[in-house]
Protein backbone atom coordinates (compact mmCIF):
# COMPACT_ATOMS: atom_id res chain seq x y z
CA UNK A 1 0.00 0.00 0.00
CA UNK A 2 1.05 3.04 -1.10
CA UNK A 3 1.75 5.86 1.92
CA UNK A 4 0.66 9.25 0.68
CA UNK A 5 2.81 12.47 2.23
CA UNK A 6 -0.16 14.98 4.16
CA UNK A 7 0.18 18.08 1.48
CA UNK A 8 1.06 21.48 3.89
CA UNK A 9 1.36 24.49 2.25
CA UNK A 10 4.41 26.85 2.04
CA UNK A 11 5.07 29.33 4.39
CA UNK A 12 4.68 32.81 2.97
CA UNK A 13 6.97 35.08 2.94
CA UNK A 14 5.17 37.56 5.23
CA UNK A 15 6.73 38.81 8.95
CA UNK A 16 4.80 35.29 10.32
CA UNK A 17 4.33 33.01 7.27
CA UNK A 18 0.88 34.02 6.87
CA UNK A 19 -1.70 35.43 5.33
CA UNK A 20 -3.28 35.43 2.13
CA UNK A 21 -0.98 33.67 -1.02
CA UNK A 22 -1.11 35.16 -4.18
CA UNK A 23 0.90 34.34 -6.58
CA UNK A 24 0.56 31.43 -9.31
CA UNK A 25 2.93 29.31 -11.63
CA UNK A 26 6.39 30.44 -12.80
CA UNK A 27 8.79 29.35 -15.34
CA UNK A 28 11.88 31.15 -15.40
CA UNK A 29 13.81 28.54 -16.88
CA UNK A 30 11.77 29.05 -20.02
CA UNK A 31 13.00 32.81 -20.71
CA UNK A 32 16.52 34.50 -20.56
CA UNK A 33 18.19 35.05 -17.56
CA UNK A 34 18.13 38.75 -17.55
CA UNK A 35 14.55 38.65 -17.21
CA UNK A 36 14.57 37.50 -13.61
CA UNK A 37 15.00 40.77 -12.08
CA UNK A 38 12.07 42.69 -13.91
CA UNK A 39 10.03 39.94 -13.13
CA UNK A 40 10.86 39.60 -9.26
CA UNK A 41 10.46 43.79 -8.95
CA UNK A 42 7.11 43.24 -11.03
CA UNK A 43 5.59 40.51 -8.86
CA UNK A 44 6.76 42.75 -5.79
CA UNK A 45 5.24 46.12 -7.70
CA UNK A 46 1.92 43.12 -7.77
CA UNK A 47 2.14 42.05 -4.40
CA UNK A 48 2.72 38.48 -5.41
CA UNK A 49 3.98 36.49 -2.28
CA UNK A 50 4.18 32.83 -3.47
CA UNK A 51 5.57 31.43 -6.41
CA UNK A 52 5.02 27.31 -7.89
CA UNK A 53 8.53 26.14 -9.64
CA UNK A 54 9.87 23.89 -12.00
CA UNK A 55 6.64 22.73 -13.11
CA UNK A 56 7.19 22.11 -16.42
CA UNK A 57 11.16 21.86 -15.44
CA UNK A 58 11.93 17.97 -15.35
CA UNK A 59 14.17 17.98 -18.59
CA UNK A 60 16.12 20.69 -17.09
CA UNK A 61 16.17 18.80 -13.66
CA UNK A 62 17.06 15.85 -14.96
CA UNK A 63 18.73 16.69 -18.48
CA UNK A 64 19.85 12.72 -18.25
CA UNK A 65 18.57 9.92 -16.46
CA UNK A 66 19.85 9.54 -12.97
CA UNK A 67 21.99 12.87 -13.65
CA UNK A 68 20.23 16.09 -11.77
CA UNK A 69 21.06 19.84 -11.97
CA UNK A 70 19.41 21.94 -9.07
CA UNK A 71 21.86 25.04 -9.18
CA UNK A 72 19.86 26.74 -11.38
CA UNK A 73 16.50 26.39 -9.08
CA UNK A 74 18.48 27.00 -6.40
CA UNK A 75 19.80 30.54 -7.69
CA UNK A 76 15.74 31.46 -8.42
CA UNK A 77 14.69 30.22 -5.09
CA UNK A 78 17.69 32.35 -3.60
CA UNK A 79 16.74 35.28 -5.26
CA UNK A 80 13.30 34.79 -5.16
CA UNK A 81 13.54 34.47 -1.21
CA UNK A 82 16.00 37.28 -0.96
CA UNK A 83 13.48 39.65 -2.96
CA UNK A 84 10.49 38.73 -1.08
CA UNK A 85 12.44 39.39 2.61
CA UNK A 86 13.85 42.55 1.66
CA UNK A 87 11.15 44.04 -0.67
CA UNK A 88 8.37 44.39 1.55
CA UNK A 89 10.69 46.88 3.93
CA UNK A 90 12.11 49.14 0.90
CA UNK A 91 8.25 48.49 -1.53
CA UNK A 92 6.94 51.64 -0.01
CA UNK A 93 10.09 53.95 -0.83
CA UNK A 94 10.05 52.52 -4.78
CA UNK A 95 8.97 55.20 -7.28
CA UNK A 96 10.93 55.40 -10.13
CA UNK A 97 13.92 53.58 -12.01
CA UNK A 98 15.78 57.02 -12.15
CA UNK A 99 15.51 58.30 -8.41
CA UNK A 100 15.33 54.56 -6.61
CA UNK A 101 18.49 53.63 -4.44
CA UNK A 102 20.37 50.48 -5.24
CA UNK A 103 19.52 47.95 -3.11
CA UNK A 104 21.59 44.34 -2.32
CA UNK A 105 19.87 41.05 -0.76
CA UNK A 106 22.00 38.50 0.77
CA UNK A 107 20.56 35.25 1.79
CA UNK A 108 20.83 33.94 5.40
CA UNK A 109 23.89 31.67 4.28
CA UNK A 110 26.01 34.39 2.78
CA UNK A 111 26.58 32.84 -0.48
CA UNK A 112 25.28 35.21 -2.45
CA UNK A 113 24.91 38.94 -3.26
CA UNK A 114 21.88 39.87 -5.22
CA UNK A 115 20.78 43.43 -6.51
CA UNK A 116 16.87 43.84 -6.30
CA UNK A 117 16.66 47.75 -7.42
CA UNK A 118 18.46 50.03 -9.30
CA UNK A 119 21.15 47.65 -10.80
CA UNK A 120 22.58 50.74 -13.59
CA UNK A 121 21.78 53.82 -12.04
CA UNK A 122 21.86 53.63 -8.57
CA UNK A 123 24.77 51.57 -8.70
CA UNK A 124 23.00 48.23 -7.20
CA UNK A 125 25.72 45.94 -9.56
CA UNK A 126 28.76 47.90 -8.22
CA UNK A 127 27.39 47.90 -4.73
CA UNK A 128 26.64 43.71 -4.92
CA UNK A 129 30.57 43.38 -6.03
CA UNK A 130 31.62 45.37 -3.12
CA UNK A 131 29.53 43.51 -0.51
CA UNK A 132 30.25 40.05 -2.20
CA UNK A 133 33.86 40.94 -1.85
CA UNK A 134 33.61 41.54 1.94
CA UNK A 135 31.55 38.67 2.51
CA UNK A 136 33.13 36.15 0.64
CA UNK A 137 29.59 35.53 -1.31
CA UNK A 138 28.88 35.12 -5.26
CA UNK A 139 27.73 38.26 -7.01
CA UNK A 140 24.64 37.35 -8.71
CA UNK A 141 24.55 40.13 -11.64
CA UNK A 142 21.92 38.92 -14.33
CA UNK A 143 21.47 42.43 -16.28
CA UNK A 144 21.57 41.53 -19.89
CA UNK A 145 23.95 44.62 -21.09
CA UNK A 146 26.35 43.42 -17.88
CA UNK A 147 25.96 39.63 -18.95
CA UNK A 148 26.87 39.89 -22.38
CA UNK A 149 29.04 42.91 -22.01
CA UNK A 150 27.93 45.17 -24.10
CA UNK A 151 28.07 48.85 -23.14
CA UNK A 152 25.10 50.05 -20.48
CA UNK A 153 24.20 53.36 -21.08
CA UNK A 154 22.69 54.23 -17.73
CA UNK A 155 25.86 52.64 -15.72
CA UNK A 156 27.62 55.47 -17.84
CA UNK A 157 25.34 58.34 -16.97
CA UNK A 158 25.67 57.39 -13.54
CA UNK A 159 29.50 57.41 -13.35
CA UNK A 160 29.93 60.74 -15.31
CA UNK A 161 27.46 62.46 -13.21
CA UNK A 162 24.30 62.76 -15.59
CA UNK A 163 20.70 63.11 -15.00
CA UNK A 164 18.38 60.92 -17.11
CA UNK A 165 15.63 63.03 -18.28
CA UNK A 166 13.06 59.77 -19.96
CA UNK A 167 14.43 56.82 -18.10
CA UNK A 168 11.90 54.74 -20.58
CA UNK A 169 14.30 55.16 -23.80
CA UNK A 170 17.10 53.27 -21.88
CA UNK A 171 15.24 50.51 -22.80
CA UNK A 172 15.10 51.07 -26.46
CA UNK A 173 18.72 51.91 -26.78
CA UNK A 174 20.04 48.73 -24.73
CA UNK A 175 18.11 46.70 -26.97
CA UNK A 176 19.76 48.17 -30.43
CA UNK A 177 22.72 47.06 -28.40
CA UNK A 178 21.87 43.87 -27.71
CA UNK A 179 20.53 43.19 -31.21
CA UNK A 180 23.96 44.28 -32.56
CA UNK A 181 22.77 47.21 -33.82
CA UNK A 182 24.51 50.68 -33.43
CA UNK A 183 23.31 53.87 -31.70
CA UNK A 184 24.38 57.36 -32.48
CA UNK A 185 25.51 59.74 -29.68
CA UNK A 186 26.08 63.72 -29.53
CA UNK A 187 27.61 65.60 -26.71
CA UNK A 188 27.51 69.12 -26.59
CA UNK A 189 30.24 68.77 -24.09
CA UNK A 190 33.50 66.97 -25.43
CA UNK A 191 33.98 63.49 -24.67
CA UNK A 192 37.07 61.89 -24.44
CA UNK A 193 38.50 58.02 -25.32
CA UNK A 194 37.39 55.57 -27.36
CA UNK A 195 33.86 54.86 -28.21
CA UNK A 196 32.34 51.59 -26.93
CA UNK A 197 31.48 49.27 -29.44
CA UNK A 198 27.97 50.13 -31.31
CA UNK A 199 28.31 54.04 -30.04
CA UNK A 200 28.84 56.48 -32.77
CA UNK A 201 29.57 60.29 -32.23
CA UNK A 202 27.01 62.07 -34.44
CA UNK A 203 27.58 65.75 -35.30
CA UNK A 204 23.65 66.39 -36.21
CA UNK A 205 21.53 66.59 -32.36
CA UNK A 206 18.51 65.74 -34.77
CA UNK A 207 19.57 63.00 -35.87
CA UNK A 208 21.01 60.95 -32.07
CA UNK A 209 19.78 58.03 -30.45
CA UNK A 210 21.03 59.64 -27.66
CA UNK A 211 21.48 63.15 -26.40
CA UNK A 212 23.81 64.47 -23.98
CA UNK A 213 23.01 68.37 -23.26
CA UNK A 214 22.08 70.55 -20.70
CA UNK A 215 19.32 71.73 -22.48
CA UNK A 216 15.70 70.80 -22.44
CA UNK A 217 12.96 69.20 -24.60
CA UNK A 218 12.58 66.90 -27.13
CA UNK A 219 14.57 66.17 -30.47
CA UNK A 220 13.76 65.20 -34.03
CA UNK A 221 14.67 61.81 -35.54
CA UNK A 222 17.34 59.72 -34.74
CA UNK A 223 19.42 56.82 -37.06
CA UNK A 224 17.20 54.34 -35.90
CA UNK A 225 14.15 56.34 -36.07
CA UNK A 226 14.23 58.30 -38.83
CA UNK A 227 13.26 55.74 -42.07
CA UNK A 228 10.40 54.29 -40.55
CA UNK A 229 7.11 53.96 -42.52
CA UNK A 230 3.88 52.65 -41.62
CA UNK A 231 4.01 51.31 -45.22
CA UNK A 232 0.56 52.40 -45.76
CA UNK A 233 -0.09 54.78 -49.08
CA UNK A 234 -2.82 57.73 -47.48
CA UNK A 235 -4.97 59.61 -49.03
CA UNK A 236 -4.41 63.19 -50.61
CA UNK A 237 -4.86 65.66 -47.25
CA UNK A 238 -5.38 63.14 -44.51
CA UNK A 239 -1.49 64.20 -43.68
CA UNK A 240 -1.05 67.41 -45.36
CA UNK A 241 1.05 65.49 -48.00
CA UNK A 242 0.23 64.53 -51.68
CA UNK A 243 -1.69 61.85 -52.57
CA UNK A 244 0.73 58.39 -52.60
CA UNK A 245 2.85 59.90 -49.95
CA UNK A 246 3.90 57.44 -47.07
CA UNK A 247 2.81 58.28 -43.75
CA UNK A 248 5.58 58.36 -41.05
CA UNK A 249 5.73 56.69 -37.94
CA UNK A 250 6.31 59.45 -35.16
CA UNK A 251 9.40 59.55 -34.13
CA UNK A 252 10.54 58.31 -30.36
CA UNK A 253 12.40 61.02 -28.36
CA UNK A 254 16.07 60.08 -27.93
CA UNK A 255 17.82 58.89 -24.74
CA UNK A 256 18.45 62.36 -23.05
CA UNK A 257 21.17 62.39 -20.63
CA UNK A 258 21.26 66.03 -18.82
CA UNK A 259 24.78 67.54 -18.05
CA UNK A 260 25.30 69.14 -15.14
CA UNK A 261 27.04 72.47 -16.81
CA UNK A 262 24.63 75.37 -15.80
CA UNK A 263 25.63 78.34 -13.26
CA UNK A 264 22.56 79.90 -12.23
CA UNK A 265 23.19 83.17 -10.72
CA UNK A 266 20.49 85.06 -8.51
CA UNK A 267 19.63 87.89 -6.80
CA UNK A 268 16.71 88.39 -4.85
CA UNK A 269 15.39 91.59 -2.40
CA UNK A 270 15.53 90.72 1.24
CA UNK A 271 13.15 88.22 2.36
CA UNK A 272 12.16 86.74 -0.71
CA UNK A 273 11.08 83.01 -0.25
CA UNK A 274 12.00 80.36 -1.24
CA UNK A 275 8.69 79.84 -3.71
CA UNK A 276 9.14 83.19 -5.23
CA UNK A 277 13.03 82.33 -6.39
CA UNK A 278 11.77 78.72 -7.03
CA UNK A 279 9.31 80.28 -9.68
CA UNK A 280 11.47 82.85 -11.20
CA UNK A 281 14.22 80.04 -11.76
CA UNK A 282 11.89 78.17 -13.48
CA UNK A 283 10.34 80.57 -15.50
CA UNK A 284 13.74 80.99 -16.60
CA UNK A 285 14.50 77.67 -17.20
CA UNK A 286 11.58 77.71 -19.25
CA UNK A 287 12.57 80.72 -21.67
CA UNK A 288 16.31 79.25 -21.67
CA UNK A 289 15.11 75.73 -22.92
CA UNK A 290 17.42 74.48 -20.17
CA UNK A 291 16.57 71.01 -17.78
CA UNK A 292 16.33 72.37 -14.25
CA UNK A 293 18.62 69.26 -13.61
CA UNK A 294 21.74 70.90 -15.36
CA UNK A 295 22.12 73.16 -12.71
CA UNK A 296 25.87 72.22 -10.84
CA UNK A 297 24.74 75.75 -8.47
CA UNK A 298 23.41 78.68 -7.90
CA UNK A 299 25.50 82.15 -7.02
CA UNK A 300 24.93 85.51 -5.75
CA UNK A 301 26.67 87.90 -3.57
CA UNK A 302 27.67 87.25 -0.06
CA UNK A 303 25.56 89.64 1.51
CA UNK A 304 22.50 87.18 0.54
CA UNK A 305 24.63 84.02 2.08
CA UNK A 306 22.40 83.81 4.84
CA UNK A 307 19.11 84.66 2.88
CA UNK A 308 17.03 81.75 4.49
CA UNK A 309 14.51 81.59 1.37
CA UNK A 310 17.88 81.53 -1.02
CA UNK A 311 18.79 78.73 1.32
CA UNK A 312 15.50 76.80 1.62
CA UNK A 313 15.31 76.94 -2.69
CA UNK A 314 18.98 75.47 -2.65
CA UNK A 315 18.12 72.42 -0.38
CA UNK A 316 15.27 71.77 -2.32
CA UNK A 317 17.11 71.56 -5.48
CA UNK A 318 19.82 69.88 -4.07
CA UNK A 319 22.45 72.25 -5.48
CA UNK A 320 25.26 73.97 -3.17
CA UNK A 321 24.89 78.09 -2.78
CA UNK A 322 28.38 79.83 -4.06
CA UNK A 323 29.00 83.68 -3.04
CA UNK A 324 31.16 86.25 -4.10
CA UNK A 325 32.35 89.80 -2.38
CA UNK A 326 31.72 93.10 -4.12
CA UNK A 327 35.32 93.07 -5.21
CA UNK A 328 35.00 89.47 -6.53
CA UNK A 329 32.18 90.25 -8.45
CA UNK A 330 33.24 93.63 -9.76
CA UNK A 331 36.44 91.93 -11.57
CA UNK A 332 34.21 89.88 -13.68
CA UNK A 333 34.56 90.47 -16.75
CA UNK A 334 32.03 90.23 -19.76
CA UNK A 335 29.04 92.21 -20.48
CA UNK A 336 26.53 92.91 -18.18
CA UNK A 337 23.27 94.50 -17.78
CA UNK A 338 24.19 97.26 -15.25
CA UNK A 339 21.68 98.83 -12.76
CA UNK A 340 22.22 102.12 -10.50
CA UNK A 341 19.78 100.72 -8.29
CA UNK A 342 21.42 97.59 -7.42
CA UNK A 343 24.72 99.56 -7.55
CA UNK A 344 23.63 101.94 -4.61
CA UNK A 345 21.73 98.81 -3.01
CA UNK A 346 24.68 96.37 -2.89
CA UNK A 347 27.70 98.16 -4.30
CA UNK A 348 27.71 96.49 -7.58
CA UNK A 349 25.92 97.36 -10.52
CA UNK A 350 24.79 93.68 -11.49
CA UNK A 351 24.42 90.64 -9.20
CA UNK A 352 22.90 87.51 -11.52
CA UNK A 353 25.22 87.70 -14.25
CA UNK A 354 28.17 88.39 -12.72
CA UNK A 355 27.46 86.04 -10.15
CA UNK A 356 26.81 83.11 -13.13
CA UNK A 357 29.78 84.21 -15.14
CA UNK A 358 32.25 84.69 -11.50
CA UNK A 359 33.21 80.86 -12.17
CA UNK A 360 34.70 81.52 -15.53
CA UNK A 361 31.40 79.77 -17.78
CA UNK A 362 29.93 81.96 -20.74
CA UNK A 363 26.42 83.54 -20.57
CA UNK A 364 24.23 82.05 -22.04
CA UNK A 365 20.73 83.43 -20.76
CA UNK A 366 20.64 86.98 -19.38
CA UNK A 367 18.98 88.29 -16.60
CA UNK A 368 15.48 87.82 -16.11
CA UNK A 369 13.24 89.56 -13.30
CA UNK A 370 10.54 88.33 -11.61
CA UNK A 371 8.85 88.64 -8.53
CA UNK A 372 11.82 90.76 -7.24
CA UNK A 373 14.07 87.83 -8.15
CA UNK A 374 17.22 88.13 -10.93
CA UNK A 375 17.94 85.31 -12.38
CA UNK A 376 21.01 84.46 -15.12
CA UNK A 377 22.86 81.06 -16.72
CA UNK A 378 26.18 80.78 -17.40
CA UNK A 379 27.34 77.42 -19.13
CA UNK A 380 31.05 76.02 -17.92
CA UNK A 381 33.03 72.81 -20.07
CA UNK A 382 32.64 69.94 -18.67
CA UNK A 383 34.53 67.00 -20.16
CA UNK A 384 32.90 63.78 -20.22
CA UNK A 385 35.19 60.13 -20.69
CA UNK A 386 34.71 56.54 -22.43
CA UNK A 387 38.44 56.15 -20.83
CA UNK A 388 37.06 53.66 -17.58
CA UNK A 389 34.72 51.61 -19.85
Amino acid sequence: MTTRRAFRWPSLLTPNGRGIAFGGDYNPDQWPEETLDEDIHLMTQAGVNTVALAIFSWDKIEPREGEFTFEWLDHVIDKLGAAGIAVRAIAPHVASKASDSAVVAIDEAGRFAVPLLSGHLGGANELAQTVARAAGAIPVITTATDVRGVWAVDTWARCAGLAVSNPEAIKRVSARLLSGGRVALYSDMPISGQPPEGVDIASDRARADIVVSPFAGANAGASLRAAETTGDVVPAGETGKPAGVRAQEPAPEPLRLVVPCIVAGIGCRRGACAEAIGEAFLLACGQAGISPSAVREAATIDVKAHEEGLLAFCRARKIPLATYSVEELSQVEGSVSPSDFVRATVGVDNVCERAALADGGKLIFPKLAHGGVTVAFSKVTIELSFKEL
